[in-house]
């Protein structure tokens, strides 16, 4: 964690304790529900698959798998459809989160022309700001991700002017439910809104580099 960073955590944390735990269980809420209420069927020219962080065999694990097979549903239902997974190489795995996804991806069907890598990036900033570097986005895409992250992917997205159509990996509101990711999701997408915030009215060039 950097120095802006750090700071950022630092203000988040107080903003929690200034509001009397108030910022956290908004933060909390708008995780709920753009997590329990978000479609498991959109239609996209293009959908974007965010990565997640492979073990060492470089095997995805349960979530990336679920975003995969999202993913996989989408363009069953229309062959037309672009897949693009974003997430690059990070330690231990030997391989990067797209390529693996891309496995994946071919060993259920999907034909590898219909799908596109971006495999320099390393977490869901990175993820957007890559993809809109590398992949020229042309209107809104399909964001497929797990029903906690969701919250937090859209508003790093509106803020790099991406428009996304939001799609859950899980089939249910049931097999979202993990007792610790909602409210780690809360307090990473409070941490990103309180940067966010703090970056504009500064005017610090070096945060609003990283985040628009």
């Amino acid at each position: 964690m950097g120095r802006d960073g750090a700071a950022t955590l630092a203000l988040a944390l107080g903003v929690s304790l200034f509001s009397l735990g108030l910022a956290p269980l908004a933060a909390l809420a708008v995780v709920g529900w753009r997590g329990l209420r978000a479609p498991v069927a959109a239609r996209g020219a293009r959908v974007l698959v965010l990565g997640v962080r492979l073990p060492p065999s470089g095997h995805p694990g349960p979530a990336f798998r679920a975003r995969l097979a999202r993913a996989a549903a989408l363009w069953a239902a229309d062959p037309a459809t672009r897949i693009v997974i974003l997430g690059g190489t990070r330690s231990p795995a030997p391989l990067s989160e797209a390529e693996a996804g891309r496995a994946l991806l071919v060993a259920a069907g999907v034909p590898e022309a219909a799908i596109g890598l971006e495999t320099r990036s390393r977490h869901t900033l990175e993820n957007l700001r890559c993809y809109r570097a590398d992949l020229a986005p042309d209107g809104a895409a399909v964001l497929v991700t797990s029903r906690t992250h969701l919250a937090r992917s859209l508003a790093m997205a509106a803020g790099l002017g991406l428009p996304m159509v939001p799609c859950a990996a899980e089939p249910s509101r049931l097999a979202a439910f993990h007792p610790w990711s909602w409210p780690r999701e809360a307090m990473l997408l409070l941490w990103y809104a309180v940067g966010s915030r703090y970056a504009a009215l500064t005017g610090n060039r070096r945060m609003l580099a990283r985040i628009r």
